[in-house]
């Protein structure tokens, strides 16, 4: 009797070992799956990744101009990031067999079209870049949501609707609640001859897209909900995801003082992202496919050199977009302005019909569930239809070329005020617009107006340099001496080692005569 419940016993124990054995490999493969790489990977590369870039580069900025980091990030990463997206295109053969017309025409078009403007300083083209590089940024966080939940298998139309419209809604709502960001679209794009547009109407155009990003969020959690008790969840690492982008997509456009340093914060995150998941991919392609191209199967091995290799080639692209401010040719110089200008809009477009994740290739490469992945072959009417996707970016270049074009034939001192004071008017906390809008008061003879933006500027910015210096030449059109060595004095308390401003003060003490400053027509 003993022996057979020691028997029964040892069988019974045998079978919960089997078990916990079978659902901890259960969980063990299920973790792997929802993962791109593994749990420490994604969290490093795609998820927690603002960590690291906060710290990093508020260290960097101890030691570094704002201008002279943005400059490098904007460099190193945002053209440097275009070069994967290249080798994708040009470097898989199915993917080049199947879109040649694309690959070889649009670059030849955009070339044109960006030398062009670039000799001809019209803006058009920065609006179109800002537009569309923003409507990039959210795509690309959209794409990474929607590959967690396809690798969890959560394929639900409404599920896909909603992810896209929290994507939107809240990288929007950040754009249009940041006053540096629409003060910079906003002078670009009256620039480019656009309208005035009033105040009134953009606060209410805040208060209404607030109110319907809480709408998206609202019915996106109850998808959610359902989904679950369907049985079919979304990801749970997708909704972690969403949090932290949103999150520092917020931090770097409304947080952030620094426009610039706003702009690199959130580049960095976009491009480690990028860089990661395009050598993941070509990594698996080169695994499972034939016919990947030379090129990428040479690059994209399982070798550590390979992949210093790889960031190497892509810094050695962004640091050449420096090159042409070492130009003295202007027709040289604008060349390469062109070019680059023409590289961004292809990883704009690129992007948009190479990584969709629908498709069986792209699944491959991301090592996700097949189901209702599909195999569109290019015909007529899909080319056709693909083709009248480029009327608006046809349009848009047309009409704000020919828009600049009349405008500065008739634009005059007293517009470009009335500009900048639209402008402050949006955006009141952002000093760079007020202090641009005194400088042009200033220039006008209106010594007094621009000594009243620059006061409502320091009452609100007390340690923004810019508008303390800036105060300082008004008083000196106005012959104030005192007052001026007092705002030059303030300005370099705050950032000491102005020198030229040093030495300004130095020379008002000892009885330099004032600057005066003729009214311009």
């Amino acid at each position: 009797m003993t022996d057979v419940v020691r028997c029964n016993f040892r069988v019974s124990c045998d079978r919960r070992l089997r078990l916990a054995t079978t659902v901890s490999n259960l969980a063990s493969n299920s973790d792997r799956v929802s993962w791109i790489l593994d749990a420490w990977k994604d969290l490093l590369l795609f998820i927690a990744t603002p960590a690291l870039i906060i710290p990093l580069l508020m260290a960097a900025n101890l030691r570094f101009s704002d201008q002279t980091i943005y400059t490098m990030v904007i460099a190193l990463g945002a053209t440097g990031h275009h070069l994967p997206g290249m080798m994708r295109a040009y470097g898989d053969r199915d993917l080049f067999r199947r879109f040649r017309v694309r690959f070889i025409a649009a670059p030849l078009l955009l070339l044109v079209v960006c030398v062009w403007l670039s000799l001809t300083g019209l803006t058009a083209m920065r609006v179109v870049l800002l537009l569309w590089g923003f409507w990039h940024g959210l795509m690309q966080v959209y794409g990474f949501v929607r590959i967690y939940d396809a690798k969890v298998g959560s394929f639900a139309n409404s599920t896909a609707k909603l992810d896209w419209w929290m994507c939107f809604s809240w990288f929007s709502l950040g754009l249009i609640t940041s006053q540096g960001r629409m003060s910079n679209l906003l002078e670009v794009f009256y620039q480019a001859g656009g309208p005035l547009i009033s105040p009134g109407l953009v606060n209410g155009f805040r208060l209404a897209w607030g109110i319907g990003t809480i709408g998206v969020t609202v019915a996106f959690l109850v998808n959610h909900v359902i989904q679950v008790r369907r049985g079919t969840p979304p990801s749970g690492i997708k909704l972690v995801l969403m949090a932290t982008s949103f999150a520092f997509w917020w931090y770097a456009m409304v947080w952030i003082d620094s426009v610039l340093i706003g702009i690199a914060l959130f580049e960095i995150f976009h491009d480690v992202q990028y860089l990661a998941i395009v050598w993941i991919f070509n990594r698996r392609r080169v695994d499972k496919s034939g016919n990947v191209g030379s090129f990428t199967r040479f690059l994209f091995r399982r070798n550590a050199i390979m992949m210093l290799l790889y960031v190497g080639l892509v810094l050695a692209y962004g640091l050449s977009s420096l090159t042409g401010d070492l130009l003295d040719n202007q027709l040289l110089f604008h060349t390469v302005n062109g070019f680059f200008w023409m590289s961004t809009l292809l990883h704009f477009y690129f992007d948009g019909f190479i990584w969709k994740v629908r498709e069986q290739s792209t699944r491959d490469g991301l090592d996700v569930d097949s189901q209702s992945a599909t195999n569109v072959r290019s015909n007529f009417s899909v080319g056709f239809m693909h083709l009248l996707k480029w009327t608006p970016f046809a349009l848009a270049v047309g009409l704000f070329s020919f828009s600049e074009w009349w405008s500065s034939a008739v634009e005059d001192t007293a517009s470009k005020i009335r500009r900048y004071e639209n402008i402050v008017q949006i955006a009141p906390d952002h000093e760079k617009s007020a202090v641009q809008l005194a400088s042009l008061q200033q220039n006008a003879g209106l010594s007094e107006e621009a000594k009243t933006t620059l006061e409502g500027v320091i009452a609100k910015s007390p340690e923004y340099v810019e508008a303390h210096v800036m105060l300082a030449s008004v008083f000196e059109t106005q012959g104030l001496r005192d007052k001026a060595i007092t705002a030059y004095e303030r300005a370099i308390k705050l950032q000491p080692g102005l020198s030229e401003l040093t030495e300004r003060v130095q020379q008002l003490k000892n009885g330099a005569p004032t600057r005066s400053l003729a009214p311009q027509p």
